[in-house]
């Protein structure tokens, strides 16, 4: 054995000797003792850990995390705003999913079926700001099969009726128009209360809102409630086409006493679910012949 062998070997006997007697003294004076003993136990170690943590990197790679590459604030608070972003798309894609489905649920049996009709989807290029009358112009007309009549909707909710139309564009006359008529029957919101109130009641527009909302007089013992659904109706047949029947209109918000006869009726005020003024787009109700 050679010198320098036998020497490392006498100085971790050493290094031992001191650690041990060390753990028999106070801790304030073991600290002290022990710190270059400690010291030199670990550089006379470090060579085997190093050889057995290769070893254990080779059995068992490290594993690398995907980490976004986010180098600063804005771009972390750019990734949030992003992904806020695409959770409240998701949300209104719900939304109007489960208007489209109470819409067919709620169709009266005179609708036509889904084979009976074509919908025709058009961009907004402008909005009239006519109080009386408003409506949009859409990028579609008679060019693309559109005419005179045929109704707008969107996402399930109605939105008025083309009333003047050339090859390339149409205006599309919204139903908070003055010139629309909107007989509506109300239906529960719940989806587990399928009942549909028979009596068809007549909306107007609504003065105190800006022409906003609607309202219409009814039994102060009159089934409805707050949150409840109107849908066109149309029973008479005099306003509207068959295929816009049962589209939303819009959904109580609120109700109040009549004014004019507080005791014997009240006032129920419908809002449409979607600001008509801003709609980019909507889907053109074409019905097919035969049908």
């Amino acid at each position: 054995m050679s010198l320098k062998s036998h020497n490392s070997q006498r100085a971790l006997v050493l290094v031992a000797v001191a650690l041990l007697v060390s753990s028999m003294l106070p801790p304030s004076i073991a600290g002290k003792v022990t710190y270059v003993p400690q010291t030199m136990l670990s550089m006379a170690l470090t060579p085997i850990t190093a050889i057995f943590h290769g070893l254990s990197l080779s059995v068992r790679p490290q594993k690398k995390l995907d980490v976004p590459n986010i180098s600063s604030f804005d771009q972390l608070q750019a990734e949030y705003s992003e992904a806020t972003f695409y959770i409240r798309r998701l949300e209104i894609e719900n939304q109007q999913l489960r208007m489209e489905n109470q819409l067919l649920r709620n169709a009266p049996s005179s609708n036509q079926g889904a084979e009976g009709i074509t919908l025709v989807k058009a961009r907004t290029t402008s909005t009239s700001n006519d109080k009386i009358n408003p409506s949009i112009t859409i990028s579609k007309g008679q060019n693309q099969g559109l005419s005179a009549g045929n109704v707008a909707i969107y996402a399930g909710n109605l939105i008025g009726v083309i009333h003047q139309i050339s090859p390339l564009t149409a205006e599309v006359r919204l139903i908070n128009s003055q010139s629309v008529q909107l007989p509506v029957i109300v239906s529960s919101h719940n989806e587990s209360d399928a009942a549909r109130l028979s009596k068809e009641y007549l909306l107007e527009r609504n003065p105190d809102d800006n022409y906003q909302t609607f309202y219409a007089s009814i039994e102060v013992e009159a089934p409805v409630q707050i949150g409840d659904w109107a849908h066109l109706s149309d029973q008479r047949n005099i306003y509207w086409p068959s295929e816009a029947k049962g589209a939303i209109v819009g959904q109580v918000i609120e109700i109040i006493p009549d004014p004019n006869k507080p005791f014997l009726l009240n006032r129920m005020i419908i809002q449409p679910r979607i600001e008509l003024s801003r709609l980019r787009e909507v889907d053109i109700v074409i019905p097919q012949q035969g049908y």
